[in-house]
């Protein structure tokens, strides 16, 4: 037999870990991105009328562009991609 995982006071993921241990939840609301936020640094390339890459995205320092892209799109921004050679991808805003 293993024996039991020792509590050392922190938050687990893994209740057997720390069983006597509450684990603490927190709900957050989502709200509208902030001028500076990444999504809005985007918007903002793709408002220019210009296709904008995922190399360029990645080289501007936002990693996490589909997510950024896909909240876009729930926000109503058609935008469009197109796949170029190897893992490259040009996005547009269609303008209506």
């Amino acid at each position: 037999m293993k024996p039991a995982p020792q509590c050392d006071g922190q938050l687990s993921l893994i209740p057997e870990a720390c069983s006597d241990t509450p684990v603490r939840v927190t709900a957050v609301k989502p709200s509208k991105p902030t001028p500076k936020s990444q999504a809005a640094e985007i918007l903002t390339m793709l408002q220019s009328g210009h296709e904008v890459s995922n190399m360029f995205m990645a080289a501007s320092g936002i990693l996490k562009y589909t997510c950024r892209i896909s909240d876009l799109r729930k926000r109503g921004y058609k935008i469009t991609r197109r796949k170029e050679k190897g893992g490259l991808w040009m996005y547009k805003l269609v303008r209506s």
